[in-house]
């Protein structure tokens, strides 16, 4: 009799509060001191299950909750065909991206697998969705077949693995900091440089007081930070004075938010989240986009004192910060100016797939 195992892993999504875009290499390396980048996990999460029956034939089912896409493959040369395909005729290729990736890293000839994906925040939010159903996926199936502690002792080769698995998803550089709250979940600040990946991570009331202050309007307009970041990257490369002045200035703002966050120094860090965005704008006329410009001044309306986007803005989530909670809580309250918006409620998770494997 043949015992079917199930496993559910779940992996919170993020914040960038200040950094993102230099986080693509080589990037951060043209700064002698490297890159500081600093990122809060939410209790919003992308879901993986994993479904193995041990069986002689190999048979695999991906299934997207949130696409309402299925498929099914009788071998593994069949689920490589179908990664080959573009998106526009198998959207659930990043799924199937990664589950071939380490189903032939692990050599898994057999078996009926199951692979079942959701997630809690709207595509193109900003909110690093795709990037953490990624992770949530490759830890469930490591989890599945036994290869948990892998990415325990060396998570920094599970997230560059899959940063590099993304950037052969979207055809363009794929930056490191997404993976990173998924992983290890918190506020971090990241520190990125020669061979250099660490983090470190701001004790839990300090993550709470940061989180409290917070909220998210979803603007109903997806972006895409592929095409955005790739722009600025290519910018950046050229040497184009104006987009290398706007990094110039987020890589300082971030590393000083770092510091803020660190000592407990709230106005200083919210007044680092309007100065980051105030350089992000520069980098092109497409990041604060139309709608993003509109909610920006309607929650200012509502006492935000400060904003910017999510990801690399042109759509997706504004982050919205308020001098205290009971500030935004009011404005929470208050029903959005479109039909299309609508408030997300910010609060930390503390722990990453790490440590629930």
């Amino acid at each position: 009799m043949f015992l079917t195992k199930t496993v559910h892993v779940k992996a919170p999504c993020r914040i960038d509060l200040s950094g993102g875009t230099l986080d693509l290499w080589p990037l951060y390396l043209f700064y002698p001191e490297g890159l500081v980048l600093n990122n809060m996990a939410l209790e919003l999460f992308a879901h993986a299950e994993v479904q193995f029956t041990p069986s002689d034939k190999f048979q695999l089912i991906v299934e997207s909750r949130d696409l309402k896409r299925k498929r099914k493959h009788a071998s593994m040369n069949s689920l490589s065909r179908s990664v080959a395909k573009s998106v526009k005729d198998n959207p659930l290729r990043w799924v199937e991206r990664v589950v071939e990736h380490f189903l032939r890293q692990w050599k898994v000839g057999s078996g009926t697998w199951l692979v079942t994906s959701w997630s809690e925040v709207p595509p193109g939010s900003g909110l690093g969705g795709s990037s953490t159903l990624g992770v949530a996926l490759g830890a469930a199936l490591a989890k599945v077949s036994g290869h948990q502690q892998e990415i325990h002792e060396n998570p920094w080769g599970f997230q560059q693995t899959l940063r590099d698995l993304e950037g052969i998803e979207i055809e363009h550089p794929a930056g490191d900091q997404d993976y990173v709250p998924a992983i290890f979940g918190g506020l971090l600040s990241l520190r990125l440089g020669v061979a250099r990946r660490e983090i470190s991570k701001h004790g839990a009331s300090r993550a709470d007081d940061v989180a409290s202050r917070m909220a998210l309007i979803y603007t109903g307009k997806p972006h895409h930070s592929g095409i955005n970041n790739w722009q600025v990257y290519k910018d950046f490369i050229s040497k184009k004075p104006r987009v290398r002045r706007a990094l110039d200035a987020i890589q300082a703002v971030s590393k000083k938010m770092s510091t803020d966050l660190e000592a407990g120094r709230t106005s200083a860090w919210i007044r680092g989240v309007a100065d980051e965005w105030a350089s992000r704008q520069k980098l092109s006329r497409a990041v604060n986009a139309p709608v993003l410009q509109k909610a920006g001044k309607w929650a200012k309306t509502l006492g935000a004192v400060s904003v910017k986007a999510c990801g690399a803005g042109g759509g997706g989530c504004l982050l919205v910060v308020f001098a205290d909670q009971k500030s935004r809580d009011k404005a929470i309250a208050v029903k959005p100016l479109s039909k299309d918006w609508r408030w997300m409620r910010v609060a930390c998770s503390h722990e990453g797939i790490l440590d629930v494997l």
